[in-house]
This record gives structure tokens, C-alpha cells and sequence, in this order.
């Protein structure tokens, strides 16, 4: 299993039907795929596309599909886990990159 899957069962701490091919289901799935063809995102980037029934989770690399799982989190509701009414998440594309090739901080003293 990929770290990535693994991450978004544990830190959501809610059973999704994660998919790592890319057999129809008949129930909603979340699928993780790496692409090759993503290379212009870099490591860091990502696509995912949000359908009715699915979520494909794209990326060049394991560091983007890392990133996705964040952005993935920031659009479950605060109280996923231990809610008992059906999650939904808003249908669309998200194609997300760093902007620089390094990360930094700012300390204003």
C-alpha cells in the first residue's frame, strides 16, 4: 500500500474504499495513481479530480500524493470521524504545485 493511503485512512480515522487500480466500483472510491506524464508539476504536485461516485488522486511522485492527502483532509468537515451523516466533497479539479523549488521560513523579530 502506498504511505499516502495509509496516511488519509489514519489521520481521517474513517474507513474510505481506497483503490490503488483502476477497476469501476460500485460504491464511491478514492484512487491514488502515480503518472508519469505529471512530470511538469515537479515531486511536490498534484491533480486531483473530484467526481460524483469517485476521487483520482494524481501525482509524479510520492511527495505530491503526500500533499494531496493534506488538501484531501483540509476538505472533509471538522468533524468527519465520529459524524454518522454521509461525507460529501465539493465536485471539481484541483492542480496544485509549489511555486519554488525550496521551502523557507520568515522570522520577523
Amino acid at each position: 500500500m502506498l504511505p499516502a493511503v495509509s496516511l488519509l485512512s489514519e489521520v481521517s480515522n474513517i474507513d474510505f474504499n481506497i483503490r490503488q487500480d483502476q477497476k469501476e466500483s460500485a460504491h464511491p472510491a478514492i484512487l491514488f495513481k502515480y503518472d508519469s506524464q505529471l512530470d511538469s508539476l515537479t515531486n511536490e504536485g498534484y491533480v486531483i479530480e473530484i467526481g460524483k461516485k469517485t476521487v483520482d488522486i494524481k501525482a509524479a511522485g510520492p511527495q505530491g500524493l503526500f500533499y494531496a492527502v493534506q488538501t484531501i483532509r483540509q476538505l472533509l468537515p471538522a468533524d468527519a470521524a465520529t459524524s454518522n451523516s454521509e461525507l460529501t466533497l465539493p465536485t471539481g479539479q484541483i492542480i496544485d504545485r509549489p511555486r519554488f523549488e525550496w521551502r523557507g521560513k520568515h522570522l520577523d523579530v
